[in-house]
């Protein structure tokens, strides 16, 4: 279990996918998974996974290489989706 993020085709802003149980499912970009799919502010969301790792602020905000905390994202966005097991296409989960 894992979040996959790409730099976008606009140049700034990352799009989330997310690699769970055999399937890939695309989020959406960033701030907007956070928002619409999360309910919170990517601030808060990396200020949490900090608290719940241990691991200092800004070993957090590099979500992209550090297996850890990719690791305690792709946890929480599971956890947030009720339906995920239900999910079928790749699309099923998108923001956008």
């Amino acid at each position: 279990m894992k979040v996959i993020m790409k730099r976008n085709a606009y140049g700034f802003g990352m799009d989330w996918t997310l690699s769970y149980r055999g399937k890939e499912f695309y989020l959406g970009q960033d701030v907007k998974v956070c928002s619409r799919l999360l309910g919170t502010t990517p601030l808060y969301l990396i200020e949490q996974i900090s608290k719940d790792t241990g691991l200092s602020f800004a070993k957090c905000r590099d979500v992209k290489d550090n297996k850890r905390v990719n690791t305690r994202l792709a946890q929480i966005i599971v956890a947030s989706v009720p339906d995920i097991k239900s999910a079928n296409n790749s699309w099923d989960l998108a923001v956008d």
